[in-house]
Parts: C-alpha cells; sequence; structure tokens
C-alpha cells in the first residue's frame, strides 16, 4: 500500500493520471456527441424528405379519384365501355400500383331496385344483388375495371358489411376521399381490403350541406387499396440515403397502437418493445382519406455499420493507453522531477495543439459539407417535388411545363455548381489554362448582363452599365474565363443587394511597352461588409459569415476561382464595402496593345443591343444518317429526339461492341460515341472502327469533363468532344460543323384539334368550349387596345388553365407564356406580341366561327 508520502513523492504521475484521464473522458465525450450529432442529422435529413415523398403519394392517391367525376356527375347512366376506358386512359395500374382495382357503387333506394336492376340487366350483364334480401336501401357494385378472385362481383352489396356501410355513409357526408378499416386489425377478417372511396352527387342538386349531400347522394367510386404497395418503396423515393438504412412502420390512428398496425417495412415490430432501441427514431401524423395515421421511423441495423460508432472507442483506448505510458514514464524517472515535468507540460501542450488543429479542420470540413448540403439539397427537393408534381394525373399542361422550368432551371444550378469545384480543382492542380485571343469586349460584356439579367428584373433592381472613357471594342485575352468572371461579381451584386441598383463600369489604361490594363467595375447598393469580413471573401468555400450562407446561399467558390482565374488573365480583383451602403470589386485584366484599336466613345446598353441585335438565332437543321452509341435508355430517347427533330435519320447502339458491328453493315455520315459502356467502351469502339479504316467524324459524349479527358477522347481518335448533360443546341452546332445544313424547316398551318375529341362524353364540352372561344378572342382585343393589363391577364390565366383541360395543349402553352409577360407592373411590348400571338393561334382551332366575333364586338362598343 502506498503511504501519503509516496504519493506526495509522485505526485507528478498522480498530476499526469488525473489531466490524461480528464482530457480522455472529456475526448471520448465529445466524440460520442459528435458520432451521436452526425447520426441524428443524417436521420433528419432522410426523415423530412420522407416525410414529404409520403405526403404528395397520399395526396395523389386521394386525387386519383376526383378525376372519375367528369363522367359521373351527370344525371344519365354510364356504360361499361366508357368507365373501362376512362380508368385505362389515367392509367391507374401503372401510376397507382397500390389501387387493387376501381368500382363504381351505386346508390339504389329499396322503392328504386327492380327498376335499377332491369335497366342494369338490359345491357347484357347477368346482374343480380348479393347478399339477398330486403334493405331500406342497397350500396351495390354496378361495374369493376378488375376481374379476379379479388374483385368486387356484380351486385355485391357492400352496404349489407356494417364497417363498409359506415365508411361509405361518412364519404356521402364529407364530399371528400375517405379510407375505411376494420375497427379491429389484429383480428379483422383476412380477406378485408381497406377501401378508399369518394361519393358522387348529381349535378343539378345542391350539395353544400350533409342534408343536401344525403339527399343528392348518386353513387361512389370505390378503390380497394394494397397497403403494401402504397408505402413501398417511400424509403428509397428520397434518395439521401440507402432505403436499407432505415424502416418504416404505420399505424391507423394518432397513436402507434400495435393493434393497429397496416404497414412495416421490415415485419419487425419496434414500436412499444422496450428491447428494441434503434439509433434515432421519430413519429408523426398523416392525413389520408380523412383518418389519422402515425407514421413510426426508425434506423436499421444497417444505419450503424456506416456509422462511426468505433470512433469514441478509439479515443478512450487510445488515451488510456496514453495515460498508463505516461504513468509508467513519469514513475520511472521520479528522481528527476523537473525533467519528468518538463516532458508533461512539453506532452501537453502537443496535446493541445493537435487538438485545436483537428478542430479548425473539422470546422473547415462541417462548413464546407454543411454548404454543399444546403446547396444540393435545396434545388434536388425542387427538382424531386415538381418531378413528383408531374406524375399526378389531372394537372394541366401549363402547370406542368412551368414545373419543367424549374427543373431545368434548378438542375442547371447543380451544375453550376460541379463545375466551380472541378474548376477550383483545376486550379489547385494547376491543369487550368487560359488562352490570348482577339475577343470582342462588347460581346463579353453583353453577354455576361444577360446571364443575371432576369435576376435583375425579378429583384426590380436598376442596372446602368457606362465607361469612363472611350473603350476598345477588341481586346487581347481568354473570352471565357473573362466572362466567367464578370458573371460572377455581376451576380453576387444582384444575389447580395434587396433594392437599388447594379451598375458597371468599363475603362482602359495604357502600360508602359504598348499594352492596356482594362479595368471593370461592378458596384450595387446591397447590404455591404465590414473591413473585417472583405480579406475572408477570396478564401475557398466561404462568404462574409455564416449568416450570409444561410440567407443567400452560395458554395463560397467564385470569388477564389475569380480572383485565380484574375490573376492567370495579368490582373486581379480588389473589393471595398461599406456595410448597409453597398460594395465595389474592380476587376484589372491585361487587354493587349492599344495601337489602332477600334474605340467605342460611349459604352451604354443601347451599345449592346445595337451589337447584339434582337433576332433570336435561326434552330439549326442537319442531315444524315447518324448512329448514336449509348447505353442510357433515357439518353438514347432523348438525344435521338432532338436529332430527328432537326431533320437527321437515328439508328442506336447499346453498346461499343454492337455499334462496330452496325458499322460494318450499314452506312452511317457521322456516330455520336458515349465513352463510359458496358462489353465495349467508347475509347476501345472508336480505336477499333480508326483501324478498320472508318474515316466519318465520331464525336465523343462524356460526363467527365477534365481536360485530360478531352485529350484521351482525341487520342482514342475521335473528332471532336462535348460532356454531359448535353446542350441540344450546342450538340446540333457541333454536328453541323461536320455535316451539311438543310435549312429552315417548311411551316405548315393544320387545324388545331383537341387530344380529346375521341372520347364521347367529352364531345359536347369540346364544342361548347370552341364556341366560347370567338368571345374570349374579342375580349382579349378589346382588353389589349385598351391596355386593361389587369383584366387582360386575368382573361389570359382563364384561358391558360381551360386550354390544357380541354385538350387544346398548343393554346395553354402560348397563354402561359402570355400571362407571364403580363405580370409585370408595365407590360412591355412582348406582352402585346404575345397576347396577339394567342389570338392568331385560338383562330386555327377547327370548328372556329370568325363571324361570331364581329357579334360580341359590336355588343362591346359603346352605343
Amino acid at each position: 500500500m502506498f503511504g501519503t508520502k509516496p504519493l506526495i513523492r509522485h505526485w507528478p504521475a498522480c498530476a499526469v493520471i488525473i489531466l490524461t484521464a480528464s482530457l480522455t473522458g472529456w475526448a471520448w465525450q465529445t466524440s460520442r456527441r459528435s458520432v451521436d450529432k452526425d447520426d441524428r442529422t443524417r436521420f433528419d435529413h432522410w426523415l423530412t424528405q420522407t416525410r414529404s415523398a409520403i405526403a404528395g403519394r397520399l395526396s395523389a392517391y386521394e386525387g386519383s379519384l376526383f378525376g372519375f367525376h367528369g363522367i359521373f356527375s351527370a344525371d344519365s347512366r354510364v356504360e361499361v365501355s366508357e368507365f373501362h376506358d376512362y380508368v385505362e386512359a389515367l392509367a391507374i395500374r401503372r401510376l397507382y400500383p397500390a389501387i387493387d382495382e376501381v368500382a363504381y357503387v351505386a346508390y339504389v333506394p329499396a322503392e328504386h331496385l327492380n327498376k335499377f336492376i332491369k335497366e342494369t340487366q338490359a345491357v347484357g350483364s347477368a346482374f343480380q344483388i348479393l347478399p339477398a334480401g330486403a334493405r331500406p336501401d342497397y350500396f351495390p357494385v354496378e361495374y369493376s375495371d378488375h376481374v379476379g378472385p379479388a374483385a368486387f362481383a356484380p351486385g355485391q352489396d357492400l352496404g349489407a358489411n356494417a364497417v363498409q356501410r359506415q365508411g361509405l355513409e361518412q364519404a356521402r357526408d364529407s364530399a371528400a376521399p375517405t379510407l375505411f378499416l376494420p375497427s379491429d386489425l389484429a383480428t379483422g377478417a383476412s380477406d378485408f381490403r381497406p377501401l378508399l372511396c369518394l361519393a358522387v352527387y348529381h349535378r343539378e342538386k345542391p350539395h353544400g350541406t350533409v342534408l343536401e349531400r344525403r339527399a343528392a347522394l348518386q353513387g361512389w367510386i370505390v378503390a380497394p387499396l394494397k397497403m403494401a404497395s402504397l408505402f413501398d418503396g417511400i424509403l428509397g423515393d428520397t434518395q439521401a440515403t440507402p432505403s436499407h438504412d432505415f424502416d418504416l412502420e404505420v399505424f391507423d390512428g394518432p397513436v402507434a397502437d400495435v393493434t393497429r398496425v397496416i404497414y412495416d417495412d421490415d415485419h419487425i415490430m419496434h414500436s412499444g418493445n422496450a428491447n428494441d432501441r434503434p439509433t434515432c427514431t421519430q413519429q408523426f401524423n398523416a392525413q389520408f382519406g380523412g383518418r389519422t395515421l402515425t407514421l413510426s421511423a426508425f434506423t436499421s441495423p444497417s444505419f450503424d455499420l456506416i456509422s462511426n460508432h468505433a470512433q469514441p472507442t478509439a479515443v478512450l483506448v487510445g488515451g488510456l493507453t496514453l495515460s498508463t505510458l505516461l504513468c509508467a514514464l513519469v514513475w520511472s524517472l521520479h528522481n528527476t522531477q523537473r525533467r519528468a515535468t518538463a516532458l508533461a507540460d512539453k506532452m501537453t501542450q502537443a496535446l493541445q495543439q493537435s487538438h485545436e488543429a483537428v478542430k479548425v479542420a473539422n470546422q473547415a470540413k462541417s462548413a464546407f459539407l454543411a454548404n454543399m448540403s444546403h446547396e444540393i439539397r435545396t434545388p434536388m427537393t425542387a427538382i424531386l417535388g415538381f418531378a413528383d408534381m408531374m406524375l399526378k394525373p389531372g394537372e394541366s399542361l401549363s402547370d406542368r411545363h412551368d414545373a419543367l422550368q424549374v427543373i431545368r432551371r434548378n438542375a442547371r444550378h447543380l451544375l453550376d455548381l460541379i463545375n466551380d469545384i472541378l474548376d477550383l480543382s483545376k486550379v489547385e492542380a494547376g491543369k487550368m489554362t487560359v488562352e490570348k485571343l482577339n475577343c470582342d469586349l462588347i460581346q463579353i460584356v453583353s453577354e455576361a448582363i444577360s446571364m443575371i439579367r432576369s435576376r435583375l428584373v425579378e429583384k426590380e433592381l436598376q442596372f446602368k452599365l457606362g465607361s469612363y472613357g472611350p473603350v476598345p471594342h477588341f481586346i487581347q485575352t481568354d473570352p471565357l474565363r473573362l466572362r466567367q468572371i464578370l458573371i460572377n461579381l455581376l451576380g453576387n451584386a444582384a444575389k447580395f443587394t434587396p433594392s437599388g441598383e447594379v451598375r458597371l463600369m468599363v475603362s482602359v489604361k495604357a502600360i508602359p511597352g504598348g499594352g492596356s490594363t482594362v479595368q471593370f467595375e461592378v458596384s450595387d447598393t446591397g447590404i455591404g461588409m465590414s473591413q473585417e469580413q472583405i480579406p475572408l471573401l477570396f478564401q475557398p468555400f466561404s462568404q462574409a459569415d455564416d449568416s450570409t450562407t444561410r440567407k443567400f446561399g452560395g458554395s463560397g467558390l467564385g470569388l477564389n476561382i475569380s480572383q485565380r482565374l484574375a490573376t492567370m488573365l495579368g490582373g486581379s480583383i480588389v473589393a471595398r464595402s461599406t456595410v448597409g451602403v453597398g460594395s465595389t470589386f474592380t476587376l484589372c485584366v491585361e487587354g493587349g496593345p492599344l495601337e489602332g484599336a477600334q474605340m467605342v466613345a460611349g459604352l451604354t446598353e443601347s451599345v449592346l443591343d445595337k451589337a447584339d441585335g434582337d433576332q433570336p438565332l435561326p434552330e439549326t437543321k442537319i442531315s444524315g444518317r447518324i448512329l448514336l452509341a449509348e447505353d442510357g435508355r433515357d439518353n438514347q430517347r432523348l438525344i435521338s429526339i432532338h436529332l430527328r427533330h432537326a431533320g437527321a435519320e437515328v439508328a442506336v447502339a447499346a453498346n461499343g461492341r454492337i455499334a462496330v458491328e452496325m458499322v460494318r453493315r450499314e452506312k452511317f455520315d457521322l456516330i455520336l460515341m458515349d465513352m463510359q459502356m458496358p462489353e465495349l467502351d467508347g475509347y476501345g469502339a472508336t480505336s477499333e472502327l480508326r483501324r478498320r479504316g472508318f474515316t466519318m467524324p465520331i464525336i465523343a459524349l462524356t460526363a467527365h469533363a477534365m481536360a485530360e479527358d478531352r485529350r484521351k477522347c482525341i487520342e482514342s481518335g475521335c473528332s471532336d468532344y462535348l460532356t454531359k448533360p448535353i446542350d441540344h443546341e450546342l450538340l446540333l452546332q457541333t454536328i453541323a460543323r461536320h455535316l451539311p445544313s438543310t435549312g429552315e424547316p417548311e411551316k405548315k398551318d393544320e387545324p388545331i384539334r383537341s387530344t380529346l375529341a375521341g372520347m364521347a362524353r367529352m364531345k359536347e364540352a369540346i364544342s361548347e368550349f370552341i364556341g366560347d372561344l370567338p368571345a374570349n378572342v374579342a375580349s382579349l382585343e378589346h382588353l389589349l387596345q385598351g391596355q386593361n393589363w389587369a383584366d387582360l391577364r386575368i382573361l389570359v390565366h382563364q384561358i391558360k388553365g381551360a386550354g390544357g383541360g380541354y385538350g387544346f395543349a398548343p393554346i395553354s402553352d402560348v397563354a402561359a407564356t402570355a400571362e407571364l409577360a403580363l405580370k409585370g407592373d408595365n407590360p412591355l411590348e412582348t406582352a402585346a406580341r404575345t397576347v396577339q400571338e394567342l389570338v392568331t393561334l385560338i383562330r386555327q382551332v377547327e370548328g372556329y366561327e370568325p363571324a361570331k366575333e364581329v357579334l360580341v364586338a359590336a355588343e362591346n362598343s359603346p352605343h
């Protein structure tokens, strides 16, 4: 046993034990909290997207029943064939796999039963009420779109079952989609199918109150559901992390009652099991068919496999090991107390410095990952959300067009982010190169302004362009990199300016030796920055502060890349700013000699307009036989559509081996070659074709965008090189450089017909819509002449929605464009032009009567 004196004599060793044990405990606790926080962050990210996916899916299934109102809201009976045709047209089985069948259940009071049976049997159906028996009223299945052992039998009275009757009556009184389940799921009948139903009322009868709904009831649309199919795939739909890392349980009711479970992803009940403790769990409610569902989300064992749970243990073991070694060392050197103390102090200091270095590195990594997560998840949320919306039945063509624009805009944002990261990697690796070419300064400025024009208009910012003295029309620099820097500086000015103006001033200064420096001054009236924040701007992955990142977004790469590019162009970027007043960024680049240069006296936006003109570029047309070697089916279809629309004949090969064989048998004028394909990739296929003597152009298509990838493609024998995602106009222009152009396509003025004209029940409605068009045209022209922009915008919006609903997609598209042009406070000439285009298009509708315009115009004119 140690006495008091030995302990005092060995106090350095005791101090080391206490210190290292404390540090070890603190490091272990910190590491464990960090791992737990990372796990919870992953789980919360997945949970947010899963809740959105579930809400979207449940809403879509409820909405699927509303499409039947169009054919069941009239008094006349609907034929069986019409019902089946409508179900097929809506693609219920493909878009809604959880719907087992769709049936129409009629409401028949007892006094009308015999008449109903005779009318049903008159169309050739062996119809009878099942089960037989006298009841006050009947809820018989009149017809269904599914035949099989699980299907409803014609005449089956759902009202004979108390649970089903209660659910149907609830749907009748609520006028909303209603889901009904057995009262006790644990002991309910095994053959019971949950039913989603929606009441149908007579159109001419009011149904605003419960009593009116009961009096106006016509029947129900009933869809039995397969609950497994309803929720299967939800975990994978979010694309946040692998679906097997999470489990999902669904219960009927506002709480997780294990006797009311209706779905279990892994068939292992976690809720209510005290012995089962997943790493993360969360319960939330969702509304479906008038019922409250409780959803329990859990992490699965595979979630823990990719978590760094071994890290705290490693820290603990390492710390204890270090404590033991230090204690032994100090104990063995107790006679040299001063040296042992110095050594302990030195090691403690080193440990603290190591901890600070790790902390700084972790903060930088966490900030970057959080930034990238936000920048990627924000557009991905929009892309997934609007893609789900496009899959919903009943969406108008205009809404689908708007959704596509959102998807396209956010996809381009993701591509810009990837390009920023690639540019930074090229600069870091020393592989970024610049060229010195004679280029049009006016054109570069014009293109940079056009790229941020929409942001200025959206935020109602003023933009001013000017110059300090005359500037050269042409300079010597790299136009691509200069335009990239200007777009970044102007984009930042627009982003961080809530109101006011953005200004770009250009000037030039001669330098000794015959050269020149071109200066671009981008100023704004935005939020500004403090002097302490300015040095942080040009650091990678950083902005002025964290609140700036959260509020305005951005990767924090743009200014760092721009500064490096400016240096490579022989210049620099300098920032000046005042908080609350605004910022000014000054870019200088070498401009080449001024001797003999054409000078522009005053650089204004009018000069840009004269230089650019206002004529759209003609669509590129090509001719020839093209072989597309591409293994992705979606890319095959997309690229083939663009090529055929441009006038080319297209053949498709799924891999390089097939492409080589097709070239051996057939003649092609050009090959589009994907460089990553199974069996034989594009590099091997191109080399083999060149070896066999194929001399026609081969254009490489690849997702790799580095300089060495381009060199590798050219060295393998490719004639040209394009990166994915493919810009279809750039694709056509690149092909046109190798194939002859066919000129502009012929224009054909054909009558416009409704795509729903083949449905018998829609003919009358379409005819009424066409009959109202002359009145709409007269009103459009009257409002346009009087410049009544507010009422004109309302009328165009109505035409946009109605056009898509009645099968006239072109009208809906043009109306959407006109509506967008009319949204400004001061409609421009483009608004009037697009409205006139809409009028011209409407007059091309088949069955349109121009004479009615005169009558309506006479009614509108003052007497």
